[in-house]
């Protein structure tokens, strides 16, 4: 015998509302989940870029907020104590201190550290005169080096390489070049990663979905 609904929500219905809220209310931040191109040129401009304040910085390293993602920051040194970072309105690349090296891009012994306080996926690398033959270098976390060859970009007219590199948080990624190779860096797209947390709770919220299965799948 069924019996006529006066209405009323009973608790198989407030456990699913309850449920669906939380699973729901979780996934929203997930969605929320941000990045965009990290620009490494210095436009020297009123529009200030994440490049102008890495401009000049030595082996001792700056730690800023990335201009183009609120709520990320970056922590970034040169690679020797005579290296400075170079950021022009043509790219990034690094100096050699008292060499007359003054050019905006890496060259053979020159190289960026860069790190994030949060988990990263590096989804494109955007180059500057990146020319037949050369080679680009990227390690995380000083495991081998990722070797970006010319023939490799997906766009060689605008050189731009989209990849997928996960870089956890405050995990130092090298940027390098080798030879009579010069090569600049206008830019990188980042994804950040939602956090472990949140992806924990996505999972409790999908726990809950199978228990309220089980429990309140069947008729009374």
């Amino acid at each position: 015998m069924k019996i006529k609904s006066n209405g009323s929500r009973g608790p198989r219905s407030l456990f699913w509302s309850a449920v669906l809220g939380v699973f729901f209310a979780v996934t929203s931040v997930v969605g929320t989940a941000y990045g965009g191109i990290i620009t490494l040129e210095g436009i020297n401009t009123a529009t200030t870029t994440t490049g102008d304040l890495l401009d000049e910085t030595g082996y001792l390293g700056i730690t800023i907020g990335v201009v183009e993602i609120p709520g990320l920051q970056i922590t970034a040194r040169s690679g020797s104590a005579t290296q400075t970072i170079n950021a022009t309105a043509g790219s990034l690349g690094i100096n050699a201190d008292g060499s007359a090296d003054t050019t905006d891009a890496f060259e053979d012994g020159e190289s960026l550290i860069l790190s994030f306080n949060q988990d990263i996926r590096i989804n494109r690398f955007d180059f500057n005169r990146f020319d037949f033959g050369e080679t680009f270098f990227v390690s995380v976390g000083g495991a081998s080096d990722i070797i970006i060859n010319y023939a490799d970009l997906n766009n060689k007219i605008s050189d731009l390489l989209d990849t997928n590199v996960v870089v956890f948080a405050n995990t130092e990624i090298v940027f390098s070049t080798s030879g009579s190779h010069v090569i600049g860096l206008d830019g990188l797209g980042v994804e950040v990663i939602p956090e472990p947390a949140v992806m924990g709770l996505i999972s409790l919220a999908g726990i809950g979905l199978l228990i309220g299965r089980r429990f309140f799948g069947k008729e009374e």
